[in-house]
């Protein structure tokens, strides 16, 4: 038995989102990220800022409460919910990816929609270092710039 073979070197452009900071905990901050037309999706994996070495700790902003949508083309596009964490607080992953099965859903844009903010006093924010939408064993998103 052997390893698949290794996929091609995928960068990304971006280093991570961070929302605007806000004074509620509950205010909604998302993320979406644009394929430009209609992909076939088999996962999104959602992966917590890595820590810098100061202050910044593993799992850093990462939404308490959120879910995860594939939206379709056009204006009047179909939204369809692949994961909903927005009724109990969700664990820190810290350093583990989070992987949701998006089961091969057809999507032109996937977002990220967190409904419950980390943070204290009137601070508070969510941040994501990396959204990879998996097609097999490609990422679709290692290229694509974020809206949020």
């Amino acid at each position: 038995m052997s390893l698949p073979a290794t996929p091609p070197v995928q960068l990304t452009q971006r280093l991570g989102w961070h929302s605007e900071y806000s004074t509620s905990a509950d205010k909604a901050e998302w993320v979406e990220l644009n394929l430009g037309q209609a992909q076939k999706i088999d996962a999104v994996v959602l992966i917590a800022p890595l820590p810098n070495g100061g202050s910044v700790g593993a799992g850093y902003g990462f939404p308490v409460r959120f879910y995860v949508e594939l939206l379709g083309e056009g204006e009047d596009h179909e939204r369809t919910i692949i994961a909903d964490f927005t009724e109990a607080d969700f664990r820190n992953p810290r350093l583990l990816p989070v992987v949701i099965d998006a089961k091969g859903g057809l999507a032109q844009k996937v977002r990220i929609t967190a409904t419950r903010l980390i943070g204290s006093k009137e601070r508070f924010f969510c941040a994501l270092g990396e959204v990879m939408l998996l097609q097999g064993n490609h990422n679709l998103g290692a290229r694509l710039e974020a809206i949020g």
